[in-house]
């Protein structure tokens, strides 16, 4: 009975390894074990411009330029926290695309910490 459940496949190092070489510019493709993603920065007075936005510093939608996700950050975080963010990101998606939905977000952040340590405490995200 147990062998029919079916467990995600996350390649972290693969998705970090991915990570570091994006260059952050504005408008960036990669791609993530097959699948494509767009990488769009937007600043704060864009974000604050937005009221349909929930202030979210980074976020995904399914792609439309791509067959794959859009991911946008917020362009005045730091390397580091883009890195972590877009991370967290990609393993999200991935998660969605394999059919975990329902806690692929948990699961995401679960991945990350293993990653890059436990989040601040003043981090909302």
């Amino acid at each position: 009975m147990l062998e029919n459940i079916k467990t995600p496949k996350i390649l972290k190092e693969e998705a970090l390894e991915v990570v570091n070489t994006i260059s952050f510019e504005e408008l960036e493709e990669f791609n993530y074990d097959g699948t494509n993603f767009l990488l769009m920065t937007f600043t704060q007075e864009e974000l604050e411009q937005n009221p349909e936005n929930e202030r979210e510093d980074v976020f995904f939608s399914a792609s439309t330029e791509i067959d794959g996700w859009d991911i946008y950050i917020l362009d005045s975080l730091s390397v580091e926290e883009k890195k972590r963010r877009i991370f967290h990101e990609i393993i999200e998606c991935d998660l969605i695309s394999q059919g975990f939905e329902t806690n692929a977000h948990t699961k995401a952040r679960q991945v990350e910490e293993e990653v890059f340590g436990k989040r601040g405490e003043s981090q909302k995200y």
